[in-house]
C-alpha cells in the first residue's frame, strides 16, 4: 500500500500511514491494527488485543450520578470486514479496541478473529487512523471550492445531507433519476440557488455515473438507485415492481462498481456511503452486542433479501475501496430512520409507516416489537461529520436506542392523539408478531421481537459510542422524533388532524354546547369536534371500512376537490367513490350542480373501468331523487348517457333505477312545463345542446304516439343535427331516440323478385372471332374481346341505341372500354350471350355498376338480390350508397329497414361517418314514412330549410342533396319510392341517350 502525502490539512484528509509508521509514531497516534487476517500471523502475540466488554453497572457516571457511554471506540477500530463468531453460542460477541492495538515487532497478532469471508477478505490490509483532531483539521466550507455530490437527493434522508450541507455554506451537487421528480422544496433552503446544482442521471452506466462525481472532491453517496434497489417487504407488497428481487439484487455489484471506479476517474478524496445496520446482523437478541466489526452472514435471498441487498452494496464498495490507496471511505449503518421529510414524499418513509400503522388503526394490540430508533436528521449530520473530520476511516454505527412499540404508542397517546385507532394497551404474545398485520414490520431494518427484561440494559444492543466519542454526533430525544414524525404525517396529509374530545365544550361549526342529547363527533377530514345536526354527511374514506362523518365546512370544500380529481386517472375511482357516499345527503346535491359536477359523472359513466362506471352510476342515482337535481340532469343529457349503458352490466341496473326517477318527474306537469320553457330559449341564448336534451329526454320518457307534438318544437332538426354530427355520441344518442320512435310491427317485404330470362345459348359465337364484326378493348387488357353487332343489339337496350343509330355501317370496329375491368365486361357480354350468370362476392358490386351503367336489366336485378341476401351492419351504408349510385331500387328497399333495426350500431361506423349527412337524410325520410303524414310534411319542410348542397352524388364523394317538392306535393306511404313522391337524397337525374356508336370510341365509353 503506497504511502499518501497530502501537505494541506486544512482542505484534505490526513494520509494513510503503514504499520511500521504507525510503530515509529506511537506516541502521537492512539493505536492502529491491520484490517482482516493476514498471513504470517499467529496467535503468539498479545491475548489482550479483544477485550470482553465491561458490565452494564460498571459504566462510569458523570457528575449527577447519571450513567454515561463507556468510551471504548476511542482507537482505531478493526476492519469493517471482519467479524469475530462466539462458537457454540450463535450470539455476536462486541468486540472492544484495546487502548494499544499495535502489532507485535514480529509482525504477529494474538487471538487472531476468524474472518467471515476468508476467499474475499483474505489480502485486505485496511487500517483505520482515528485521533480527535484539532478544529484546524477539519474540513470547512469557506476552504471547500469544489461541490460535494450528493446522490438521490429527491430520496428521504439524502434530502436532510442537502438541507445540511447547504446550511454550512457547502456547494452541492445533487442527482435525481428524473427531472420529474419533486425537489422544489430544497430550492427553498439558504443559499440553494447559488450553492445547489442538480444533474439528471441514473447512475446506472459508467457514463452516468461520471457526470455526476465530475469536479468534485468528495461524495456522500446514499444509495442504489431505486431501478435495482430490493426493497423492504412492506414497500414490496405495496407496490410491486417490475422486476424480480433477485434480478434486481445482481444488479447491485456492477452499480456499485461503475460508481466507485467513477470516483477514482475523478480523483475523489473521500466517500461517505450510507449503510444500515442490516449490513451486521439479520436479528438479534437482548444479549447480543453489535459494533461496526459485525457482518451480516445469515440473510439470504430466500431469507431478508432486503437486508442481504443492503450488506452486498456495502461489502462491494470496501472490496473495491481498498484496491485504491488514494480513496478514503466512510460508512453510517443507520438503524430505523424516522422523522419529517423535507421534500413532498411520494410514499412514507419505512420508519415513519410504523407510526401511519398504529394512527390509523392497524395493531389491535401490543406486541414485543421493538426498532434501533434513528431520526434522519442525526443521520444526515453523521454523514457530514464523518466528511469533515479528516480522521473519519471505517463503520460508524448510527443508532439512537432502542424503541419498543408500548413507548410509541404511549408517546402518540400523550401528544394528541390519544383519540386516533391507536392499539389496546393490552399485551399479545410474540407470535402473534408472525400474523400478516405484524409480520410485514419485522423486516424493517432495526426492527426486532424480543421483550424489555432486566437483560436489556444497554440503550441499544447496535454500540453507538463509537461515533458519538470521535465525530461529536449528540442525538436528538426519541420522543420528540416520534411526535414530529407524526406531525410530518400530518403536515403531507397523510392522516386527517383530530381535535382532543376532553378540550371541546361546544361544536366547532354552529358552537352549540354539548350535552346528553348532542352528542360529540369528530370530522374526519379536519378533525374537528362537532355535533350530529353539523355532520349529516358521509364519505368513504381510504382506511376505513364504512362511510366517515364529515362536517359541513369539509363538504363544501371537498366536491370541488374531489371533482377535479376525478379528472385524473390515478385517483379517479377513489374519487367517485367519495362522491358517492356524500350524494346520499340530498343537501350536497346543490353544490355538485353549482359546480359542474354532472357532465363530470357523466364522463366517467362510459370508463372502462368497471368499478368506476358503478359508483357514478350511484351517484346519478342519488341526484335522480330530487326535483331541481333531476332537472339539471335532464338538461345535461344523463337520460341519453345512461341509455348507452351496457345493458348486461351492474352499471346499467343502476342507471335503469335512475332512469325510472327521472320519469316518475317527467310524469309530472309542472316538470314538464319547466322543460318546454327551457326548449324554447333562443339559440343566442343556449349553450350548448340543450333543446337536444330536453326535447331526445322527452322522446325516452314519452309513449310514442305522444311524441308528434315535439315536431312543432323542432324535434326532426334536432335528430337531423345529431345524425349528422362528427362527433360520434350525438350520433349513437339521435339513434337511440329513432329506436323508439319505430314502431314493433315495422317489418317491411323486402323480398327482390327475379324474373326468368330464357334466350338462346350463343356461347359457342362468342368464342368464334371469325363471325365476330366488333371489339372492345378494356383499359388494361391487350387482347380484345370479339363481339357481334346483331347479338348485343337485339339483347340489350344500350348497344341497340348505340348501333342503331349510326348513320354509316362500317364491317368492323374496336371501342374502347375504361369504365370497368376485363373481367366484369366479360361476365356482362357471356350474360347477353347465353343468358349464365356466376357472381361472387369480389366483383359483385363492381358488375352492379357496370350492369346500371350498360342498362342490362335482368342482370343488375340478379345482382341485386345477391347483395340484399348479404347486408350486415358493417356493409349496410357502402350497399345503400351503391343502390342510390346505380338505381338499384331493389337493393335500396332492402338496406333502409335493416339500417333503421340496426342504427344503434350502424352510426359508430366509420362508413356512415363518411356519408352521415345524406344517410342521416335517408333514415329521417323512411321514418317519416313510417310514422305518418304529419312526419313527413315535417321532414319536408326542414329539408327546405336547408342550405343547399353542391356535392355530386358520386362514389368516392357525398350525395347530391334531395331535391325537395313543394309543400302541396303529397307522398304514399303504402310505396316508399313512387315516381310522383319525394326523391332518395341520392336521387339522380334520367340518363340522357348516347347520340351515335362513334361519340363511345371517341372515348365516352
Amino acid at each position: 500500500m503506497k504511502k499518501r502525502d497530502r501537505k494541506t490539512p486544512a482542505t484534505a484528509f490526513n494520509n494513510r500511514q503503514t504499520p511500521s509508521s504507525i510503530s515509529l509514531r506511537a506516541s502521537s497516534i492512539v493505536g492502529d491494527m491491520l484490517f482482516g487476517p493476514q498471513q504470517g500471523y499467529d496467535g503468539s502475540a498479545s491475548s489482550s488485543m479483544y477485550a470482553v466488554p465491561a458490565p452494564a453497572d460498571a459504566k462510569r457516571k458523570d457528575d449527577s450520578g447519571k450513567k454515561r457511554r463507556s468510551k471504548n471506540n476511542n482507537t482505531s477500530s478493526l476492519s469493517p470486514t471482519t467479524s469475530p463468531n462466539i462458537e457454540g453460542s450463535g450470539v455476536m460477541s462486541k468486540l472492544v479496541r484495546p487502548k494499544d492495538g499495535r502489532p507485535s515487532k514480529n509482525g504477529r497478532r494474538g487471538d487472531e478473529p476468524s474472518s467471515m469471508y476468508l476467499s474475499v477478505w483474505n489480502a485486505l490490509k485496511y487500517k483505520v487512523v482515528e485521533k480527535k483532531a484539532t478544529p484546524a483539521s477539519y474540513l470547512q466550507a469557506t476552504r471547500s471550492f469544489m461541490p460535494i455530490c450528493v446522490t438521490g437527493i429527491d430520496d428521504f434522508l439524502a434530502a436532510w445531507i442537502v438541507s445540511e450541507l447547504l446550511q454550512r455554506g457547502y456547494k452541492v451537487r445533487g442527482t435525481v433519476q428524473s427531472r420529474k421528480d419533486d425537489i422544489s422544496r430544497l430550492y427553498e433552503i439558504p443559499n440553494a440557488s447559488t450553492n445547489l446544482t442538480v444533474v439528471e442521471t441514473s447512475l446506472l452506466t459508467p457514463e452516468s455515473c461520471d457526470l455526476a462525481v465530475e469536479g468534485c472532491e468528495y461524495v456522500i453517496h446514499t444509495g442504489t438507485p431505486s431501478s435495482c434497489t430490493v426493497r423492504d417487504p412492506l414497500t414490496e407488497s405495496k407496490d410491486p415492481p417490475i422486476h424480480t428481487i433477485s434480478s434486481r439484487m445482481h444488479c447491485i455489484v456492477p452499480v456499485m462498481t461503475n460508481f466507485i471506479k467513477a470516483c477514482v476517474r475523478a480523483r475523489i478524496k473521500k466517500i461517505v456511503l450510507s449503510s444500515s445496520v442490516a449490513a451486521l446482523c439479520d436479528s438479534i437478541e437482548p444479549s447480543d452486542v453489535i459494533n461496526d466489526l459485525n457482518w451480516n452472514t445469515v440473510s439470504s435471498l430466500e431469507k431478508n433479501p432486503h437486508f442481504l441487498s443492503l450488506k452486498v452494496a456495502e461489502e462491494k464498495a470496501w472490496q473495491l475501496v481498498e484496491q485504491e490507496p488514494k480513496l478514503d471511505m466512510v460508512t453510517i449503518c443507520s438503524g430505523t430512520l424516522m422523522g419529517p421529510a423535507i421534500c413532498n414524499p411520494s410514499s412514507i418513509a419505512p420508519g415513519n409507516q410504523v407510526l401511519y400503522d398504529l394512527i390509523t388503526g392497524q395493531y389491535t394490540a401490543l406486541v414485543d416489537l421493538n426498532w434501533a430508533l434513528t431520526d434522519v436528521r442525526d443521520c444526515a449530520l453523521a454523514h457530514i461529520l464523518a466528511l469533515e473530520h479528516n480522521d473519519a476511516r471505517g463503520r460508524y454505527i448510527c443508532v439512537n436506542r432502542t424503541v419498543w412499540l408500548r413507548e410509541v404508542v404511549e408517546t402518540l397517546s400523550a401528544n394528541g392523539y390519544s383519540g386516533r385507532a391507536l392499539p389496546f394497551q393490552v399485551g399479545l404474545p410474540n407470535w402473534v408478531a408472525r400474523l400478516s398485520s405484524f409480520s410485514c414490520q419485522l423486516g424493517q431494518v432495526g426492527a426486532s421481537l424480543y421483550a424489555e427484561t432486566a437483560m436489556c440494559t444497554k440503550p441499544s444492543p447496535y454500540q453507538s459510542d463509537r461515533i458519538v466519542d470521535v465525530l461529536g454526533l449528540g442525538f436528538r430525544d426519541v420522543k420528540n422524533t416520534i411526535v414530529e414524525s407524526a406531525g410530518d404525517l400530518l403536515k403531507w396529509k397523510y392522516i386527517k388532524p383530530w381535535g382532543e374530545d376532553r378540550e371541546a365544550s361546544a361544536c366547532g361549526c354552529c358552537q352549540a354546547p354539548f350535552n346528553f342529547l348532542r352528542r360529540k363527533h369528530h370530522c374526519r377530514e379536519c378533525g374537528v369536534v362537532i355535533c350530529g345536526d353539523c355532520s349529516k354527511s358521509r364519505a368513504v374514506v381510504e382506511g376505513l371500512d364504512h362511510p366517515a362523518r364529515l362536517c359541513d365546512a369539509c363538504v363544501q370544500s371537498s366536491i370541488p376537490a374531489l371533482l377535479d380529481l376525478m379528472r385524473a386517472p390515478t385517483s379517479c375511482t377513489k374519487a367517485v367513490k367519495a362522491l358517492e357516499s356524500l350524494m346520499e345527503n340530498a343537501m350536497n346535491h346543490e353544490l355538485i350542480t353549482r359546480c359542474s359536477g354532472i357532465p363530470i359523472l357523466l364522463k366517467a359513466l362510459h370508463e372502462e373501468d368497471d368499478d368506476i362506471s358503478f359508483h357514478a352510476a350511484g351517484a346519478l342515482l342519488a341526484l335522480s331523487l330530487d326535483t331541481a337535481s333531476a332537472l339539471q340532469m335532464v338538461l345535461e343529457g344523463s337520460v341519453l348517457h345512461m341509455l348507452e349503458i351496457d345493458q348486461t352490466t351492474e352499471t346499467w341496473r343502476i342507471c335503469l333505477q335512475a332512469l325510472r326517477n327521472i320519469w316518475k318527474q317527467i310524469n309530472r306537469d309542472e316538470f314538464r312545463q319547466m322543460l318546454h320553457s327551457v326548449s324554447r330559449v333562443s339559440s343566442d341564448a343556449a349553450h350548448g345542446p340543450l333543446k337536444s336534451n330536453i326535447l331526445l329526454t322527452f322522446v325516452h320518457m314519452m309513449e310514442p304516439r305522444d311524441v308528434e307534438c315535439l315536431l312543432k318544437e323542432g324535434l326532426l332538426e334536432v335528430f337531423f343535427a345529431m345524425l349528422k354530427s362528427a362527433d360520434p355520441y350525438p350520433r349513437c344518442a339521435g339513434a337511440h331516440a329513432v329506436v323508439r320512435l319505430i314502431p314493433n310491427e315495422y317489418d317491411p317485404d323486402t323480398t327482390i323478385y327475379v324474373p326468368p330470362y330464357n334466350v338462346d345459348d350463343h356461347e359457342e359465337l362468342l368464342t368464334l372471332s371469325t363471325l365476330s364484326d366488333i371489339q372492345f378493348l378494356v383499359k388494361g387488357h391487350i387482347a380484345p374481346i370479339n363481339a357481334h353487332k346483331i347479338v348485343l343489339f337485339v339483347r340489350n337496350a344500350y348497344f341497340k341505341n348505340m348501333f342503331g343509330s349510326s348513320s354509316t355501317a362500317t364491317p368492323k370496329r374496336v371501342i374502347e372500354i375504361d369504365n370497368c375491368t376485363y373481367n366484369v365486361f366479360s361476365m356482362i357480354l357471356r350474360f347477353l350471350y347465353t343468358g349464365k350468370l356466376v357472381i361472387d362476392d369480389h366483383s359483385a358490386q363492381d358488375l352492379l355498376r357496370a350492369a346500371s351503367f350498360y342498362q342490362v336489366v335482368e342482370l343488375q336485378i340478379r345482382i341485386e338480390k345477391f347483395l340484399a341476401d348479404r347486408i350486415a351492419i358493417e356493409n349496410v351504408v357502402e350497399l345503400l350508397c351503391l343502390s342510390n349510385d346505380c338505381r338499384a331500387e331493389s337493393l335500396r328497399h332492402a338496406c333502409i329497414p335493416f339500417l333503421l333495426r340496426h342504427i344503434h350500431a350502424v352510426v359508430k361506423l366509420p362508413s356512415f361517418e363518411a356519408h352521415r349527412e345524406w344517410a342521416s337524410q335517408e333514415i329521417l325520410l323512411e321514418l317519416g314514412n313510417i310514422l305518418g303524414p304529419e312526419w313527413y310534411q315535417a321532414y319536408v319542410d326542414m329539408m327546405n330549410h336547408q342550405k343547399p348542397h353542391h356535392a355530386v352524388a358520386t362514389i368516392s364523394s357525398k350525395p347530391k342533396a334531395i331535391a325537395v317538392p313543394d309543400s302541396s306535393s303529397k307522398r304514399s306511404l303504402v310505396s316508399p319510392m313512387p315516381s310522383s313522391r319525394l326523391l332518395s337524397p341520392l336521387a339522380k337525374p334520367p340518363r340522357t341517350r348516347l347520340p351515335s356508336e362513334e361519340s363511345l370510341a371517341e372515348g365516352i365509353c
